[in-house]
């Protein structure tokens, strides 16, 4: 089962990265970002395999680590891209909140399975060109990179989904940063 810790990004920013992902998805075809039943938002972490019967022990674990974190702000400031990937996001700064919780949620869930990240790069996903051309992918880098992206908001809660029958994330459980 896939296992999954993020930010949903809140209302008032959640406009403005939904319609960047609008324009996007209309212009280029990037549909799969506006099917997310999760919405706008930044991973922390994302196990792809973890056994079921462990799921309460991931869950305590994000637990313990949202009690012994205040909250903290958020930044998001500009676009970025992954070439390889051919993905274009929004990028978030890297402060010592969102490393310190991307730190403290790896190290700790580990254990009960593979962590997806290797590197973690903090960031949005505005779109996926999956099953598009490499030019529509430079095209829409091009036109989105100097948009000027920029807000801020205060975390206070953490989000927890798991994999559904049709595979896509679901968040069940938000808790509060102490």
């Amino acid at each position: 089962m896939r296992f999954w810790v993020g930010i949903v990004i809140p209302p008032k920013c959640y406009r403005k990265i939904r319609s960047v992902q609008e324009k996007l998805s209309k212009k280029y075809d990037t549909n799969r970002c506006m099917e997310s039943y999760i919405g706008p938002h930044i991973t922390l972490t994302h196990q792809p395999e973890v056994d079921y019967k462990d799921i309460g022990k991931l869950e305590n674990e994000v637990l313990e680590i949202s009690k012994g974190m205040k909250p903290f702000k958020v930044r998001i400031r500009g676009i970025g891209k992954f070439e390889y990937h051919m993905v274009i996001y929004a990028r978030v700064l890297r402060d010592s909140g969102i490393i310190r919780l991307n730190r403290d949620l790896s190290s700790r869930l580990k254990r009960y399975g593979k962590i997806k990240h290797r590197q973690f790069k903090p960031h949005a996903t505005l779109a996926f060109f999956e099953n598009s051309r490499y030019q529509n992918f430079k095209e829409a880098f091009k036109e989105t990179k100097n948009k000027g992206l920029s807000f801020s908001f205060r975390l206070e809660k953490l989000s927890v989904a798991k994999a559904r029958k049709n595979g896509r994330l679901k968040v069940y459980k938000t808790l509060k940063l102490q």
